[in-house]
């Protein structure tokens, strides 16, 4: 949209210009003081998984602005504001009439009335559930699915994830699961693993191959306005025959 990036997390990789610029560490858990030692002039975070560090890089003199990607209407919203902040709201309307007509073409194809678990797991093989407050939730809500882990109380380090067992799996019954594998390849992905979990492997939704590893990248690195990418891909998914993806 315009300004000059000096400087990324290690989860943002879009534009593949971005692979050039140093990293600050991790989406969740960057260093502040790589953030800082790149002297920039502002700093763009995601409210929910970042909001914590607008607080201390307050304290280095430097504006932030902690946008939320929890809905499309998030993202309209950050790209408004960033428009504002950077002079281009031209481009910045622009993003967002595509945006909205992306979504319109996937809405207008699809028709998905059907209840959805989204998982994830760390690195110590703990499974979680995303929550509709949480991105991933955010994307699903846009397709119309039912989140079977809505109302689920947080749990674990981030927040709109909730420790899911295969108890809940069992008794909530879904009727698609959704895996993202934070790893990059050759580490192996949840979808391949979740079969060989009791409780997880006999749900009919897994048995009968309604089960879909989605991308890391798109559902979990990059909250913001690839979130069109993100329902394309999962509409893609559960409508394979559909030539709107």
């Amino acid at each position: 949209m315009g300004g000059t990036a000096i400087g990324r997390d290690a989860g943002s990789t879009f534009p593949s210009a971005l692979a050039s610029l140093p990293t600050v560490g991790s989406a969740y858990n960057p260093s502040v003081e790589a953030i800082v030692a790149l002297e920039p002039d502002l700093i763009l975070i995601e409210a929910i998984t970042q909001g914590h560090l607008s607080q201390v890089l307050a304290r280095v003199n430097v504006p932030v602005i902690a946008v939320r990607a929890t809905s499309v209407q998030d993202v309209e919203d950050g790209l408004t504001l960033m428009g504002q902040v950077i002079d281009q709201e031209e481009e910045a309307g622009l993003a967002i009439t595509e945006i909205g007509s992306r979504i319109k073409a996937v809405m207008d194809s699809t028709t998905v009335a059907q209840s959805v678990l989204v998982l994830i797991s760390d690195a110590d093989r703990n499974i979680y559930a995303a929550k509709p407050d949480s991105y991933p939730g955010a994307v699903v809500n846009i397709l119309g699915l039912s989140n079977v882990a809505e109302g689920l109380p947080d749990s674990g380090p981030f927040p709109g994830f909730t420790i899911f067992s295969a108890e809940q799996a069992i008794s909530s019954n879904p009727d698609i699961v959704l895996t993202i594998s934070p790893a990059p390849a050759p580490a192996p992905r949840l979808s391949d693993m979740l079969p060989r979990v009791p409780g997880f492997g006999s749900l009919p939704a897994v048995v009968t191959g309604n089960l879909y590893e989605v991308s890391s990248d798109l559902l979990l690195s990059a909250p913001g306005p690839r979130i069109v990418d993100a329902v394309e891909e999962i509409a893609g998914l559960l409508n394979p025959s559909s030539s709107v993806y």
